[in-house]
């Protein structure tokens, strides 16, 4: 039941977890966003299409000025007169049209004669049927003139012919549409011309019949050509811009309605469509850097993902330095350190987490760029190439990293890199360095500033977040510490078994892949609560032993107190969390077994609860703790034991470590079984070493008898 208890307690303690994550990570998103809209707002402007503009506006990207652009388009389009081509098709058709004439003309002539010697007379209905088949509005007196007069042999075709002839010479010509009624009259008058002598007014007037009727326009539009011609024109267009940095409006000019479409579409003014969309641009920005921060730590990263306060200050550091980016910005983005995330994450997380962390700054800040300077079309590309690069080359160089003057180190191989880099694609870009070199030297200055910022900023970081790093584990290391100095004056033997314990613990740390620092530096101080009594720790007694004048209760108080005070005073003086848990977690639960068992013998088993002879604990959570602990104990008992034979010292070492597995000391560390037998084989081996058995000089040959007699010689 406990059991069950303490496993539905985990579950909700991890999706609490996995909860806080998530809301770290929106928070970031979120800093990002505002961050962005900030920077991009402060350039938007208030401006109304014939009011006076109250400051200059200039274009923040290449972009087309679609209106005026297209009003050049429409007049070169107007500009293109329409293609006509001559159909010559068309004449043919007419000139048979024409031809047809005389035929029908014949025919007509001859039913009427028929008719009238059939004693009929011609009427109004008689005429009416004959223009139908004729299909001309011919007068009475020329249908009259057709049928009782017209000579169908000769002057029939040579009115036909003169009808054709002047078409066809008209039509070769080309007319057009527009022109049509006007050419009509031309073809008639030629023909009148040339037929007054030949023939009657009546086929004068049947030939302008036949003329309006079948003359056609033979010059015509082609839609298709005149829109091709058309578009073409259109095309050799160019678009009107505006490039990125040229002013689009001078203050205290009217804004015209052109001027504000380009300023609108720029999203700089302030409200409109436009503006929205850029919002929703940036905060699907900042939503993938989140995610992408997020599901990278919790798949390739399990470590730090797991521990809320690497995560933490992952988040923390990533938003901090986009903050930084942005302020900086206003200066020049030349100068942005954006590398300063990959400075203080390769040294608080790992290279890996630092150089991605980078990749998506770098990103950010060719955003911040692109929207935010006026200076050459490339700069956003520049600057984001130039941090990946740079921020690879120094998380490079701060891996396993030992010292904070490598921090500047980093920084000025940085610089030189970021100078290469920032040269070599300018030229690519713009194929020339003219008017490039300030560039060149705040992108050299941006890094620098980036390794200033850091090792001014570390130990807070450290301190906010109570972690630490390996430059700070090893600053902790060196032997003038105050509370190891102390320790060696107050408690001497204390301090050199400390020392004996960190060389015999990072030798297991490494053999298990434990943090190696971590396990050195937390056994330099795992003792450092002996300080409080020092005398009643045997390896500090000299003479007389102050546990005999104490019961066996209060020298079980007094031994297993030394954990909580030393994490108190490792509190006190600003040690990492993780060295004062590896005090506190040493002796894990553990009994003054001595004391106990003198307890028992005078007390009486009975009587005596274990409880109040234990240590206060906890049991060790992490491997470095579980290390000291066996040892620490290892060190002590063989030290203390009269036999120091091979076989005697793995009983001593493999007893320890079976007591507290026994008592459960490791049920909250991820030591496996294989990891404490490779940590029994290392302790003996070390132990071996320490405790070698020596060769007994005889008397005379000692090394003291030898330095007498040549002394008194």
């Amino acid at each position: 039941m406990k059991k069950t208890i303490k496993v539905n307690r985990q579950k909700a303690l991890d999706q609490f977890g996995i909860l806080f994550k998530v809301l770290i990570t929106v928070i970031l998103s979120a800093i990002i966003f505002f961050s962005l809209m900030i920077r991009i707002s402060s350039d938007k402007y208030e401006i109304k299409v014939g009011e006076v503009a109250s400051e200059t506006i200039k274009a923040t990207k290449d972009i087309v000025d679609r209106i005026t652009t297209e009003e050049l388009r429409s007049q070169a389009r107007a500009s293109v007169s329409e293609v006509y081509i001559l159909d010559k098709t068309i004449v043919g058709s007419v000139k048979t049209a024409i031809a047809g004439y005389t035929d029908t003309i014949r025919s007509l002539a001859k039913y009427a004669k028929t008719f009238k010697q059939a004693g009929n007379t011609y009427d109004e209905k008689f005429f009416r049927e004959q223009r139908e088949e004729l299909g001309l509005q011919a007068s009475d007196d020329v249908l009259v003139y057709i049928f009782d007069t017209l000579d169908l042999e000769k002057e029939l075709p040579a009115v036909i012919s003169q009808i054709s002839a002047n078409v066809e010479k008209e039509m070769n010509a080309a007319i057009m549409d527009k022109d049509l009624e006007e050419a009509k009259s031309g073809i008639f008058l030629a023909v009148q011309i040339n037929l007054l002598n030949v023939t009657s007014s009546e086929m004068i007037e049947l030939a302008r019949l036949i003329i309006n009727k079948t003359v056609r326009a033979d010059f015509l539009l082609d839609q298709n050509a005149t829109e091709a011609a058309r578009q073409a024109a259109a095309d050799e267009v160019a678009d009107v811009k505006y490039i990125k940095g040229q002013i689009i409006i001078t203050e205290g000019q009217v804004v015209t309605p052109t001027q504000f479409e380009v300023v609108k579409e720029l999203g700089l003014v302030k409200g409109t469509a436009s503006d929205a969309w850029l919002k929703g641009g940036f905060a699907a920005f900042s939503l993938v850097i989140g995610a992408i921060m997020f599901l990278y730590l919790f798949t390739c990263e399990k470590a730090l993902f797991a521990s809320m306060k690497k995560f933490a200050i992952i988040m923390a550091v990533t938003a901090i330095s986009f903050i930084v980016d942005v302020l900086i910005s206003y200066v020049s983005i030349w100068l942005m350190p954006v590398v300063y995330a990959a400075l203080i994450l390769t040294m608080v997380a790992n290279m890996k987490t630092a150089n991605v962390v980078n990749v998506l700054l770098s990103a950010g800040a060719g955003i911040i760029a692109y929207f935010a300077s006026d200076e050459i079309v490339a700069a956003a590309l520049i600057i984001t190439i130039s941090y990946i690069v740079c921020g690879g080359f120094t998380s490079y160089l701060m891996k396993n990293s030992l010292q904070r003057y490598k921090i500047l180190f980093a920084g000025l191989v940085g610089a030189a890199a970021a100078l290469i880099v920032t040269a070599a694609l300018t030229l690519i870009f713009t194929s020339s360095l003219e008017g490039s070199w300030m560039r060149l030297l705040l992108m050299m200055g941006a890094v620098m500033l980036a390794a200033v910022l850091a090792i001014g900023t570390l130990p807070i970081w450290e301190l906010l977040f109570k972690i630490y790093t390996p430059i700070r584990l090893l600053e902790l290391a060196n032997h003038n510490n105050v509370l190891l100095q102390k320790l060696l004056r107050e408690a001497p033997g204390s301090y050199h078994h400390s020392l004996l314990v960190a060389n015999i613990a990072e030798s297991c740390a490494e053999a298990v892949g434990a943090d190696v620092l971590l396990t050195r530096v937390g056994a330099y101080f795992h003792d450092v609560g002996k300080v409080r009594a020092p005398r009643f720790f045997k390896e500090n007694q000299v003479g007389e032993n102050p546990h005999d004048k104490l019961t066996p209760e209060a020298s079980a108080k007094v031994i297993t107190s030394h954990t909580v005070e030393g994490a108190a005073l490792a509190k006190k003086n600003g040690l990492p969390e993780a060295i004062q848990r590896i005090i506190l977690e040493h002796h894990g639960t553990m009994p003054a077994l001595y004391f106990y068992q003198q307890a028992k013998m005078l007390y009486g088993e009975e009587t005596v609860n274990l409880e109040d002879y234990q240590y206060a604990g906890p049991t060790p959570s992490s491997k470095e703790s579980a290390i000291i602990m066996l040892a620490d104990a290892s060190e002590a008992a063989v030290r203390a034991a009269t036999d120091h034979g091979d076989e005697n010292i793995r009983e001593i070492i493999r007893g320890i470590i079976e007591k507290r597995k026994e008592l459960k000391q490791f049920d909250n560390c991820d030591l496996s079984f294989k990891d404490l037998r490779v940590i029994e084989d290392v302790l003996v081996n070390t132990m071996n070493r320490l405790y070698h058995e020596r060769i007994e000089y005889p008397p005379e040959i000692s090394p003291a008898a030898s330095i007498e007699e040549k002394e008194k010689e």
